[in-house]
């Protein structure tokens, strides 16, 4: 876990969330069996990090997630799956790039449009989007 940590990969760190849609067309059934999140619900979870395989490493061991690639589009990038679920994202942060390590959370709406305005309406920032799944 040292050697972890030392690569950036901690479990406590965390990431405001963002008002889009699932990016990564992972929305899996609600208990309602909808097939949709519901809006203002978190519907996906990725990690950006430095050092990916100690990351899955890491991760693996902590919960148990096994690791499938991801869409090639997002360059390094693994799907963690639970149980055959999938359960997260997790991608390399390209060496230049100077980010925090950190988890980002994305939250289901029915119009990524008109929420991101409704965030600019309230005084908020879109970080990234809207996207669309």
């Amino acid at each position: 876990m040292t050697e972890a940590r030392a690569n950036g990969v901690s479990p406590e760190q965390s990431s405001s969330g963002q008002s889009s849609s699932d990016p990564f067309g992972k929305v899996r059934q609600d208990s309602g069996g909808t097939g949709r999140h519901k809006p203002g619900t978190p519907c996906w979870v990725s990690l950006m990090t430095r050092d990916l395989p100690a990351t899955q490493e890491f991760y693996g061991s902590l919960f148990g997630w096994e690791f499938r690639p991801g869409p090639e589009q997002l360059g390094p990038y693994v799907r963690a799956l639970l149980d055959g679920h999938e359960v997260a994202g997790i991608g390399r942060l390209p060496a230049d790039r100077h980010l925090p390590i950190a988890w980002t959370t994305y939250l289901a709406t029915d119009d990524a449009d008109a929420t991101a305005e409704a965030v600019r309406h309230c005084g908020g920032t879109v970080g990234v989007g809207p996207l669309d799944a």
